[in-house]
């Protein structure tokens, strides 16, 4: 069965078939890169066509540890105009809206189609270990994929047991705090800040969560924030200014991508168990304060903008933040305006767990 969208099985297969055909066109015809790497104790082949496609998608995943196994699956993603392979179109009408539609087996999802714009196409297949991203250029691509390149594609790759979630997380070796909360809540602002006074950093807004108890795993060394956030944060690295790929929203404001592997790979941390759950709510105190919350009541906060983050399985995503709020104390983080004045309260809360 297929949901999201009024395509049927076959419908669905047809497109796969010509999008795995394209992209044996690209391999056979173009230069490529790859990367053979291990994220969250998997394997995973990431293979790019198109330089500036490259230049784009890649950065963000340096300094991830190379693959020691067969790859679980491939992430691939051309550039049409670079390689001159095509990809299939939207069917049916003119309808430039966003497309997805999700192939059920057994309840399971085993293969999606989806164009998220004019210009690109996304597929995965889980019978095949085959997960693409194709764009007509790469200016088609969305900020956000810039600094959190090919994040469904490898949640497909990654399989059921890696769960993506959407938090920063900051701390050592030994523990890190997850700050979770919806965009513009001051993950990444407060991510960079904690980095700034000295801790290490795995995530500003998506990273992986495994095993019992649970640890946090590395995806992308890169943080994003808004343009006239950047000289706060002079003197981690230079930043690219509004990454040159597709404008932003209608309403959206622009930013800026860190890309901090480039530039504090001291500070990266590959993984670290998750010690606390920080929810954070940008009031703009002159102090930050930090308040007990319930495993429930963290979990009412946060799963409503983590599920619309990643909809692959919904189901099995909502019992993975119900097991990771029960395994750690959750906390309120009321943030200070002044970004410098809460990390002192994020290892205060690290600290706090650490105790217990």
């Amino acid at each position: 069965m297929t949901d999201d969208a009024p395509l049927s099985v076959e419908d669905v297969r047809a497109v796969l078939d010509r999008a795995h055909d394209a992209w044996d066109a690209v391999v056979d015809r173009a230069s490529v890169t790859a990367r053979a790497l291990r994220i969250a104790d998997v394997d995973v082949d990431v293979v790019v066509a198109g330089d500036d496609l490259a230049a784009v998608l890649l950065p963000a995943l340096d300094g991830l540890a190379a693959a020691d196994g067969p790859a679980r699956g491939t992430v691939g993603a051309w550039d049409a105009a670079a390689t001159g392979v095509g990809f299939p179109a939207r069917p049916g009408t003119p309808d430039t809206r966003p497309l997805r539609c999700l192939v059920r087996r057994d309840g399971r999802p085993v293969a999606e189609v989806e164009w998220p714009s004019e210009g690109a196409l996304r597929t995965a297949d889980r019978d095949a270990r085959l997960h693409l991203l194709a764009v007509g250029s790469p200016p088609t691509i969305a900020p956000w994929e810039a600094g959190v390149p090919l994040r469904r594609q490898l949640s497909w790759a990654l399989g059921p047991e890696v769960q993506f979630v959407h938090a920063a997380a900051v701390g050592g070796p030994d523990g890190v705090a997850l700050m979770m909360g919806p965009g513009g809540s001051g993950k990444s602002s407060t991510a960079l800040a904690c980095l700034q006074a000295g801790m290490g950093f795995l995530s500003d807004d998506y990273c992986l969560v495994r095993d019992e108890p649970p640890v946090a795993h590395r995806l992308h060394a890169t943080a994003r924030v808004f343009d006239h956030d950047v000289p706060r944060f002079r003197g981690l690295s230079p930043a690219l200014m509004s990454a040159p790929v597709a404008p932003s929203a209608a309403g959206e404001r622009p930013k800026a991508l860190f890309l901090l592997q480039q530039s504090r790979p001291d500070a990266m941390l590959a993984s670290a168990p998750v010690r606390v759950l920080l929810v954070l709510e940008p009031r703009g105190r002159d102090r930050p304060r930090l308040e007990p919350l319930r495993a429930s009541e963290a979990l009412r906060l946060v799963a409503p903008s983590a599920l619309w983050q990643m909809s692959i399985e919904p189901d099995r995503d909502l019992a993975g933040m119900r097991a990771l709020v029960a395994a750690v104390p959750c906390f309120r983080l009321v943030l200070a305006e002044d970004r410098a004045a809460n990390p002192a309260l994020v290892e205060h809360a690290l600290a706090l767990a650490s105790a217990t």
